[in-house]
């Protein structure tokens, strides 16, 4: 595992990306940076950010000679495997903050092992939205966050649907999915007042007041207090 080969090649940096500043280890551990396999296979971290919450993370294997358009297929087709896009939304990859496209330029000027590459989905207007599991089915949710990506502030009072998007099987309506208001399961004749709870005043005598009730094992300091009683002189 450790003291693996590193790779006998020089590649100039590709000025796109920003550089790693990380030195290479003497000792380069196992899937790490400067670590190869077989002299020209490279590992890094492709993190599922299209997952709602903190997504997870796997290797992701590539060979140092490849172009950058092959690493863009090998990666949209990794991640489709474990997510099912709509039409309307397509997968972009992130290295350092910076959106990997698909060149001419050779993975060894961009990659040197141990990176993490972080996968999102987006629609065309820039909008993120991450996937969502519920009840109901699968959900592709537009993800509320600050940034250059998000072309349009949104007030979750206006929020609609159509940031909503729902992965159904076919002939599911989604106007069945709804839940149905708590009214709405009530019986015929049913009235809300019936359930009401009485006041304690209902369960008083007509003759009694409140003082004229004490706790178990205490002793009431005030003598009872009867309306109709009156005190003579």
């Amino acid at each position: 595992m450790y003291g693996a080969r590193t790779s006998s090649r020089h590649f100039r940096p590709n000025p796109r990306y920003p550089r790693d500043t990380r030195a290479r280890l003497r000792r380069p551990q196992w899937h790490g940076k400067g670590y190869r396999e077989g002299g020209d296979k490279l590992f890094f971290q492709l993190h599922r950010s299209c997952s709602y919450g903190r997504g997870f993370s796997r290797y992701f294997e590539s060979y140092e000679t490849a172009n950058m358009h092959d690493l863009l297929g090998g990666l949209e087709n990794e991640v489709s495997r474990d997510y099912k896009l709509p039409e309307n939304l397509h997968f972009e990859f992130f290295l350092r903050r910076t959106q990997i496209i698909g060149e001419d330029a050779l993975v060894g000027s961009v990659f040197d092992g141990g990176e993490t590459v972080y996968a999102k989905a987006f629609d065309d207007e820039g909008i993120q939205f991450v996937f969502c599991s519920g009840p109901f089915g699968d959900v592709w949710q537009a993800k509320e966050r600050r940034g250059r990506r998000v072309s349009q502030s949104r007030n979750p009072k206006n929020f609609n649907s159509q940031f909503v998007i729902y992965l159904s099987s076919p002939g599911l309506n989604r106007s069945d999915t709804t839940l149905s208001m708590i009214s709405d399961l009530s019986p015929p004749g049913f009235n809300e007042s019936d359930i009401g709870l009485p006041r304690v005043s209902e369960f008083l005598h007509s003759d009694s007041n409140r003082s004229d009730f004490t706790l178990p094992g205490s002793s009431n300091p005030l003598p009872p207090n009867n309306s109709s009683t009156q005190l003579q002189n």
